[in-house]
């Protein structure tokens, strides 16, 4: 046995691999290929569910000011402001993306 940093590792599973059956790599290139998220989000989740994910988002002196006037004159928070510009501003860009791919589908 060896001590290292405060753990005591054993060198018999230090330099052991455990043997992976194919079906356990079957399964896991499977899980490769699916689709994370669905394509549609709107169809797969609920848009009215409570908010549960927070992102940083970097602005410069200018945008931030765009986003602070606007809250200022609406008296509304920045969270709020965002978000109820930001979704359908997606929603509508997402559908946009969509029409296009089908004209150049259906040409």
């Amino acid at each position: 046995m060896k001590k290292k940093h405060g753990f005591v590792l054993e060198e018999e599973n230090i330099n052991s691999i455990p043997e992976i059956t194919t079906q356990e790599k079957e399964t896991f290139l499977l899980g490769i290929n699916q689709q994370r998220t669905p394509q549609r989000p709107g169809k797969a989740f609920d848009p009215k569910a409570k908010p549960t994910y927070g992102i940083n988002v970097r602005l410069n002196d200018y945008q931030l000011d765009l986003i602070r006037r606007v809250c200022e004159k609406e008296e509304r928070s920045q969270q709020q402001i965002i978000k109820r510009i930001l979704v359908p501003a997606l929603e509508n860009h997402i559908s946009d993306m969509e029409s296009s791919i089908q004209r150049k589908v259906g040409k």
